[in-house]
């Protein structure tokens, strides 16, 4: 079948395309997708999954993911075209290196914001600490830019450290997301919304026929730039199912 419009596109990864051994169905035959920082096998697609990928292969896939560029080395999917990183930090060109007119627009809240996630960082281990939580915190870097707070662990202490950090990361765009066993303090520029809206009009500049824009996405933080496509697609039991359809 011939496409008479370009196809793009915007899918997250983890919970979306594929997602750890832990959260797939049981008496499932399993692909494996994605590896660990040590290489070992860490998220699968089920059969589903697979279908769903072959599917895409008739557009444009660019992923809009909370990985940073290291990370998205280890799954298991080409991507012929840009990249979104580190939940919108970065976008990154077909050559893999950071897009210059994306870093010109972020970067005079980037600069603002080095600061704070470092202040954030220390107050959640302090918590961490002081109440003895399973959990563990980092300030993730993409291509040698700190990008954002990192909090993984059990959910009761993400649930915790969600609620205690309100207040202090609380600012105009600033972000928590906290869908898991995973919690993300997003400085403004680190934003999904804001990356895919600025490839949209880049790609609709680029296209003599209007484009079709597709978005895939299972946290609630996927909403914003889900919104922005003409269609939205989202997994069964996923946290926006879970919260918006129940």
């Amino acid at each position: 079948m011939s496409l008479k419009h370009p196809i793009y596109i915007f899918t997250d990864l983890d919970d979306s395309l594929f997602q750890t051994q832990r959260k797939c169905p049981e008496r499932t035959t399993l692909v494996q997708a994605a590896t660990d920082r040590h290489g070992q096998p860490l998220s699968y697609f089920t059969p589903e999954q697979k279908a769903l990928v072959a599917l895409l292969e008739q557009g444009t896939v660019i992923p809009v993911t909370g990985r940073n560029t290291v990370a998205l080395e280890r799954v298991y999917l080409d991507f012929a075209s840009y990249r979104i990183t580190s939940h919108g930090a970065l976008v990154l060109g077909v050559d893999g290196r950071p897009d210059t007119e994306w870093l010109t627009v972020i970067h005079n809240q980037y600069e603002r914001w080095i600061e704070r996630m470092e202040i954030a960082r220390s107050a959640v281990s302090d918590l961490i600490s002081r109440y003895a939580l399973d959990a563990r915190c980092r300030i993730i870097e993409d291509q040698g830019l700190p990008v954002y707070v990192s909090i993984k662990g059990e959910e009761q202490a993400i649930r915790r450290l969600s609620e205690a950090m309100v207040e202090v990361w609380r600012a105009a765009d600033a972000c928590i997301h906290r869908n898991g066993q995973n919690m993300a303090l997003l400085p403004p520029f680190a934003c999904k919304k804001r990356a895919v809206a600025f490839l949209m009009e880049r790609l609709s500049q680029e296209d003599t026929d209007s484009p079709l824009f597709i978005g895939i996405g299972d946290s609630a933080t996927d909403l914003p730039f889900l919104k922005l496509c003409h269609y939205a697609v989202i997994p069964r039991h996923s946290q926006i199912q879970e919260q918006t359809w129940s």
